[in-house]
């Protein structure tokens, strides 16, 4: 296998991107960038490029300086007004072949193909590709990761501006590169606000999307405009595809429809604002063009600009499209050769074309394995992939420094304006179906399937980007304040922090780093039905005798689940047997039925419930509900009581957890489905527990109870507040391997801070291996963890810090502790167990145990500890 030189060179992450795949998206791009570029530049360039894959999460590196000199040569022959004329007639001429192709691909049924005929047919896509990305990479490489074409612009304008000018260089590129063609995706919202007006005028309809009932609704546009509603599907069933995506139907277009009512927009209205901002657009570019007196060379570079702005947007609507219509080809392939979706697009093309023509066995274990880590290196038309260590030891050789201590990002203006907001960092396309509006939309780069987000935006941040990216057209077009090239936005502007974006200085600092709980994505498809059958919540009150409401953890019991729930039943327990466990007291299920069952609250619950068909209106409904807890009055006694068990606690701060009673069983975990609030105060004591109440009705929680078969006897939870600990460090452990089943070592992931960084998953945690018999560590991994979290400095919430060399982790001898506790506790349940577990400074504690749900059962039945 080819190894790389490593020599002197500087490499460095230039881009990242999640649900993308190497076969189409990648192979076909950088194949083109080390040969048919390097060729056409004619400047000894020796591109190399190494791609990351992870889970369908992607990191692209380059040496630096290779890469800017390729923009730089780029750059230079764009001032020859042949050379452009040649990229964007290459441009035209290519695109109009490959939707014809994908067409083709879209329309056939390839059942009734041969093997040999289907490979042929993904030849003839690769190399269709390939040359529709030879123009796609000259745009690219002159303005993606250095920005060389943005700087030369905004320098020649500044030239010829002069230092008197009442106007900024980067008001006229951004007024005079604003193209005058509009693209797919902006035809796309004029098309959906037709339909709009339409449907308007049916007052029944409106009836039916204000009252959740989508299937009727659906039924109801297709009967009256279901030839509209057909014809905007056909044209624009691609646009959430992105690599390997969703294909939409009518369906999907008509619950944006409805969608779109609820959130009371005027279509009329709409339409005359689409209206307006071109006509403003126009006018501005009118202005500033007899404002200005511009040479030669900055008139051509906004003309080659302005080019390249329209079909840099272009370019990626018709690749998506295209990898969109391929989806069918592919499915046929994956079929043949006993392979899903991912198997197929992480192939190499010779391997699926090989394997089509039974030249090629292919190994779909291994495949998994390519898909969980593997780095590509592109150089000189030469490809290789490499998996497993060897990957890892190639992209070791990445600069990956991020820097230390900073609050502020630089980068350059694609539309002026200052803005406060909260960070909500949009990584793909689902990411922006949660965007709320006025928040500030942080992102690697921007894509079509995005839009609807962006258009909701205070401000954008990118990592990557010059005068020619998705970001810039779109943020011009609606008038956002943007910021572009910033390389470390995403590293920095972190989800719920509160940020200043001055796009028209060029830079972003962070205002506060106090965040909330992430939400959490629910677990079914967005179109799939939902029926929510035997959910409701009594209406009659609990007949038990019992009174009490609230009890210490210390007098709770293993067979306490109907009372403490789970959770607050295995820490009773683990308390009862003299582990480490921190004090403190459950507000039982009792109060949860004294509160809901038989009152207003839950009959309302319930109304609300019966709303519910599928995951769009889950998550309406779910909402609803939550709110409807979360402003809720706690009675008076049970307050009174809530607070005399908190007065009695020896902690100023606690965790609030919710605690249901099928939680941390053997069939049902729950992990992760509920919330939790740390670092709580008697401030916000009262709130948090009815979050933790109002969590149990999120749509992931919903979503949770359907796909494990829970009923309405489950619609119960108690509350669990326990002192919390400032972590040094802390994590998860495994008595037994929650994959395989091993049983005689201990898994154990650690991380800097509070553990709920590792539930984020995004970073990279400390594995230890512990053999169970004399303690030796057999396996170590020190993970790559950049944020870890703590108590915000104020006490109020947590915070992220970036983590230093300064910081202790976990080390060998306490591994080894929590090896010998983690072996304890396994001894004392008889089971598996998976634990958490936290050092406040040197101490350890056990923060809970559970069955390791994920144990396939025959190695459960058969555990002998």
């Amino acid at each position: 296998m080819h190894k790389i030189n490593l020599n002197s060179n500087v490499w460095t992450v230039t881009n990242e991107r999640h649900n993308a795949s190497p076969l189409l998206g990648f192979l076909p791009l950088f194949c083109s960038m080390t040969t048919d570029i390097e060729r056409f530049l004619d400047g000894e360039l020796n591109l190399e490029f190494l791609v990351e894959f992870s889970f369908q999460h992607v990191r692209m590196a380059a040496v630096a300086s290779n890469w800017e000199k390729a923009g730089w040569l780029t750059v230079q022959k764009l001032d020859s007004t042949e050379f452009v004329d040649r990229i964007i007639t290459g441009l035209s001429s290519e695109t109009i072949n490959l939707n014809r192709l994908g067409d083709f691909l879209r329309s056939t049924n390839f059942r009734d193909f041969a093997d040999e005929d289907i490979a042929k047919k993904v030849s003839i896509i690769v190399d269709s590709l390939s040359r529709f990305i030879f123009f796609n990479n000259i745009i690219n490489t002159s303005d993606f990761y250095h920005e060389i074409f943005t700087r030369k612009i905004l320098e020649s304008l500044q030239i010829s501006l002069g230092s008197e000018s009442a106007i900024t260089a980067e008001t006229v590129y951004s007024v005079l590169t604003t193209p005058k063609k509009t693209v797919w995706i902006q035809e796309e919202e004029v098309g959906l606000l037709e339909i709009l007006t339409l449907v308007y005028q049916d007052s029944h309809l409106v009836f039916l999307a204000h009252d959740g009932k989508l299937d009727d609704f659906f039924n109801g546009v297709s009967v009256m405009f279901g030839s509209e509603l057909e014809a905007h599907a056909q044209k624009y069933f691609w646009i959430r595809y992105e690599q390997e995506g969703e294909i939409l139907t009518g369906k999907y277009f008509c619950d944006e429809l409805a969608k779109m009512i609820c959130d009371g927009v005027d279509a009329t209205a709409a339409l005359h604002s689409v209206n307006e901002r071109r006509v403003r657009t126009k006018d501005q570019f009118n202005l500033i063009s007899s404002s200005v007196t511009l040479n030669p060379e900055a008139k051509h570079l906004l003309d080659v600009a302005r080019k390249f702005i329209y079909w840099k947007l272009h370019l990626r609507e018709v690749k998506i499209r295209f990898y969109c219509c391929a989806n069918n080809i592919l499915d046929e392939a994956a079929k043949r050769l006993g392979l899903n979706r991912y198997q197929i697009r992480h192939l190499m093309v010779d391997e699926l074309i090989g394997a089509l023509r039974g030249t090629v066995q292919l190994d779909a274990h291994c495949l998994d394995k390519r898909i969980e880590y593997c780095v590509f290196y592109f150089t000189s038309g030469r490809t290789t992939v490499y998996e497993g260590q060897n990957a890892r030891e190639i992209f070791s050789i990445v600069n990956q420094d991020i820097p230390l201590a900073t609050d502020k990002v630089s980068g350059v203006c694609a539309f002026p304006g200052l803005v406060d907001g909260v960070v909500k960092q949009v990584l793909d396309v689902n990411d922006g179906d949660n965007f709320s509006q006025g928040n500030v939309l942080v992102a690697y780069m921007t894509d079509v399937g995005v839009v609807s987000a962006m258009k909701k935006a205070s401000a954008i941040v990118t990592d990557v980007g010059g005068v020619t990216c998705h970001a810039s057209i779109i943020a011009r077009e609606f008038g956002i304040p943007c910021l572009i090239g910033t390389k470390i936005a995403t590293k920095i502007l972190l989800n719920g922090y509160t940020v200043q974006v001055n796009a028209t200085d060029g830079f972003s600092i962070v205002l506060s780093k106090k965040i909330s709980s992430p939400e959490g994505a629910s677990d079914l498809p967005k179109n799939e039905d939902l029926t929510i059958h035997d959910f409701q919540i009594p209406m009659v009150k609990s007949t038990r005798k019992e009174t009490k409401h609230i009890c210490s953890l210390e007098r709770i019991f293993s067979d306490d689940v109907q009372i403490a729930g789970g959770k607050g039943a295995s820490l009773g327990h683990l308390l009862q047997l003299g582990l480490p466990v921190p004090k403190g007291f459950v507000i039982l299920t009792s109060v949860f039925e004294e509160v809901f069952f038989g009152t207003k609250y839950g009959k309302h619950i319930n109304q609300l419930l019966l709303k519910i068909c599928d995951q769009r209106s889950l998550r309406r409904v779910s909402k609803a509900i939550q709110q409807l807890i979360v402003n809720m009055e706690i009675p008076s006694y049970i307050e009174c009581d809530i607070r005399d068990f908190f007065s009695d606690m020896p902690y100023d701060y606690v965790a609030v957890r919710s605690s249901a009673i099928s939680e941390d069983s053997a069939t049902a975990s729950w992990a992760g489905q509920l919330d939790s609030f740390l670092n709580t105060t008697h401030s916000n004591l009262l709130l948090n527990i009815r979050r933790c109440w109002a969590s149990l009705f999120s749509d992931r929680a919903i979503s949770y109870r359907v796909h494990c078969g829970l009923s309405s006897s489950d619609i119960v939870t108690a509350v669990l507040v326990q002192g919390m600990l400032d972590s040094r460090v802390s994590g998860t452990a495994f008595s037994a391997h929650p994959v395989t089943g091993q049983s005689d070592s201990i898994l154990i992931e650690s991380c800097i801070g509070l553990g709920e960084t590792l539930v984020l998953g995004r970073e990279m945690p400390t594995t230890f291996l512990v053999k169970k018999d004399g303690l030796d560590i057999s396996y170590k991994d020190v993970g790559h963890q950049i944020n870890g979290l703590r108590r915000s400095s104020n006490g109020k919430g947590n915070e992220l810090f970036l983590v230093d060399s300064t910081m202790q982790p976990l080390s060998d001898v306490e591994s080894q502790e929590i090896a010998r506790l983690v072996i304890d506790v396994e001894r004392k349940f008889g089971f598996p167990v998976d634990v958490e577990w936290a050092y406040e400074e040197d101490r350890l504690y056990l923060l809970q145990s559970r069955p390791i749900t994920a144990l396939r059962h025959d190695l459960r039945s058969g555990y002998s500890g």
